[in-house]
Formats: structure tokens, sequence, C-alpha cells
């Protein structure tokens, strides 16, 4: 967090990130844009800021609703959830729920295990 940001700035980050990504992914599915980079240029913002909010899109319902509400993690905010959260909506689940109090090392260390779990069961 920078200075002088509060963790309900982050979950504001959080909840205006997924609106804007469910928004883009209607328009990228409506016809209205054929791409990240229409827009991104539309937009006036950078082509991978899109897709890293356009992964919020995949998150597992229950999940959306939580950062809607602001009750994810505190340490599940906004660049968390736009970076290291796996797939597949079991890990995901997962991964919240192992995040509770944990530091950000923790969360990734917990996502790299959830992922090499989930990989065992498919083999």
């Amino acid at each position: 967090m920078g200075t002088g940001e509060t963790s309900a700035g982050r979950d504001a980050d959080s909840r205006t990130g997924a609106g804007r990504a469910h928004r883009w992914r209607r328009l990228l599915e409506d016809g209205t844009y054929r791409s990240a980079g229409e827009i991104a240029e539309s937009e006036s913002i950078t082509r991978s800021y899109i897709i890293r909010l356009l992964s919020l899109t995949f998150l597992a319902p229950d999940i959306v609703e939580a950062i809607l509400d602001g009750r994810q993690p505190k340490v599940m905010q906004f660049d968390e959830l736009t970076r290291v959260m796996p797939s597949g909506w079991g890990e995901q689940r997962r991964a919240v729920a192992m995040a509770g109090s944990w530091s950000h090392a923790s969360l990734v260390i917990a996502v790299h295990q959830s992922r090499t779990a989930e990989y065992g069961q498919h083999q």
C-alpha cells in the first residue's frame, strides 16, 4: 500500500476494477470492440492494464460478490487479485480461504501450492 493509502481505498480499486472489467468483457462479446488493444486506445490506457483487469472476469462468482461487498481478505486486494490468482474456481476459493491474515509472500506460496496440488489431481 502506498503512503496514505487505506485498505478502504484499495477495496474501492478492486470494486471499480471489477466493474470496468465486466463492462469491457461485454463490449468485446457484443462486438463493440474486437480486442483489448481497441479498448485501450478508446479509453487512453494501456493494453496490458485492460488484460490485467479482464482477468477479474474469470474469478469465481462468490469471490466477485465478496469484492463488490468489500469482504475479500485484506491481503487479496486489487494487485493480488489481478496478478496471482489461479485460473480454476476451486483453486481461487482455496487461495482466498487460505489468505486470511497472510502476507503477500505467503499468499504467493499458497497459490503455488494450490496449483501444484490441483495439477497432481489431474494426472
